[in-house]
Formats: C-alpha cells, sequence, structure tokens
C-alpha cells in the first residue's frame, strides 16, 4: 500500500482561507484514525480549517477539522464535491 498520495485541492475555500486536500483513493481507503491525525496536524501549521475528499467503503467522505472538533460527512450532505 505505501504511502497515501494527498493533494491541495483550494488553498482558499470560500475566500475564508480554508484548505483543501484530495486523497488520490486508488482503491484503497485510508487508515482509520490517519485522515484525523492529518487535519489536526496540518491545521497546527495552517491555522485555518482543514478538508480531505476521500473514500470510505465505496462511499465518499468529506473529513472536516476546524481548530476544535473533527468530523466526517459524506458528500451529499455536506455540499462538496469530490
Amino acid at each position: 500500500m505505501g504511502q497515501p498520495a494527498i493533494y491541495v485541492v483550494d488553498a482558499n475555500r470560500g475566500n475564508r482561507g480554508e484548505l483543501v486536500l484530495k486523497h488520490d483513493h486508488q482503491g484503497f481507503d485510508l487508515d482509520p484514525g490517519y485522515s484525523e491525525a492529518v487535519l489536526r496536524n496540518i491545521y497546527r501549521v495552517w491555522k485555518r480549517p482543514t478538508v480531505l475528499l476521500t473514500m470510505a467503503e465505496d462511499k465518499p467522505i468529506v473529513a472536516i477539522f476546524d481548530g476544535d472538533e473533527y468530523r466526517e460527512d459524506d458528500t451529499e450532505e455536506s455540499g462538496e464535491e469530490s
């Protein structure tokens, strides 16, 4: 499996400085807890909410860390596109 490929999609989402990343899924889900750890650590540097677009169990997921709370939403509910 190796290292997951994660790319910057938008560094100023909604003109609010939010960082949006996309996981290049290639058939492998991220390790549980990886999404949260990545977003928390990037938030420490970026100082703005961070978003990770990925897949889990063949479903699109939007993982978000806003500095206080980590959450995962499916794309239909959040309005995100992957």
